[in-house]
């Protein structure tokens, strides 16, 4: 009998130990800072953020267009952009920009 009312008191308990669960959509995360490329070249260029000898992708800017890139770049961050053509053929550089929270950035 007490084996029996204790297993009846454990389950009448279970659901008032329970933490209750909230769910929801995590707000959006920007990025730190943004790059706006201008390409006044008539193909398009991929665009590289340089950091020693890492060389990171951030995106492809279109012919004659501008992009805005997000980068994952601490504002008042000293870097190196680098630009090559879709085709491989020429990369365009600037040696160094430190970054800010929307920096610009033209090639050629």
């Amino acid at each position: 009998m007490n084996r029996a009312i204790l297993c009846l008191a454990f389950v009448v308990s279970l659901p008032s130990c329970a933490a209750p669960v909230r769910v929801g959509v995590a707000p959006a995360v920007a990025p730190p800072s943004t790059l706006a490329v201008t390409n006044d070249l008539d193909i398009a260029v991929n665009v590289y953020v340089v950091r020693g000898a890492a060389e990171e992708f951030v995106g492809q800017v279109g012919k004659k267009s501008t992009r805005v890139l997000p980068l994952q770049v601490a504002p008042g961050t000293a870097v190196a952009l680098k630009a090559w053509r879709a085709d491989g053929s020429r990369a365009y550089a600037l040696a160094e920009m430190v970054i800010l929270r929307a920096s610009e950035w033209r090639v050629p």
